[in-house]
């Protein structure tokens, strides 16, 4: 098998943990703009810049309506596993922004999703202060973007009344630099506290 799957050597569980099916969804729906036919398994690829974590966790966003979700659940479980043999900081960063966005995206048909999406941004925020590091040794002169994980859970944290989390989350992220509207956060954050006492 070549593509993707070859070349990552995924076939076993492209063979035995998907369907016929879902493998013939799944080709015919990943199609990055000016890919070449047969990118996950025919294709003869070379010089290929992404990694195995890279790769899982986009392909899982293709299928994250709820119509798909269950391959891209599939498919962040494979990602999982690769999240667990690496090192990469900024790959593990952009593997759990997808899983947030997925696991939200479906929190209304899924019982389990809006935990997953909340253990997702805090397992991005637990990294946060490193990967902003990394970030800033690549691009020194560019400033952080938004911050999938904190904007998130600030969100969550705000619509259960959870105020004054809101306010030490984006305090932490403000003084880390990241991108985002954090001081209206607070000042919102903080006059529900103030009504509240």
């Amino acid at each position: 098998m070549q593509g993707f799957i070859g070349i990552f050597c995924l076939e076993d569980w492209w063979t035995n943990e998907l369907s016929a099916s879902e493998r013939a969804l799944i080709e015919r729906t990943y199609g990055p703009v000016g890919a070449p036919a047969g990118l996950l398994t025919s294709a003869n690829i070379s010089g290929v810049s992404l990694t195995k974590l890279a790769f899982l966790s986009t392909l899982a966003t293709w299928f994250q309506k709820q119509e798909t979700y269950r391959i891209a659940k599939k498919i962040l479980a494979q990602a999982q596993r690769a999240a667990e043999e690496t090192d990469d900081l900024i790959d593990l960063h952009y593997y759990y922004q997808n899983r947030i966005q997925i696991f939200y995206r479906n929190r209304e048909t899924d019982r389990k999703a809006l935990g997953l999406a909340i253990k997702a941004c805090e397992d991005q925020i637990a990294i946060a202060a490193d990967v902003a590091a990394a970030f800033r040794v690549e691009h020194p002169d560019g400033p952080l973007f938004e911050h999938v994980g904190y904007k998130q859970l600030c969100i969550i944290n705000h619509k259960r009344g959870r105020h004054k989390d809101v306010v030490d989350l984006c305090t932490e992220a403000k003084q880390q630099g990241w991108a985002g509207d954090w001081d209206r956060r607070i000042e919102q954050a903080k006059r529900k506290i103030g009504s509240n006492t």
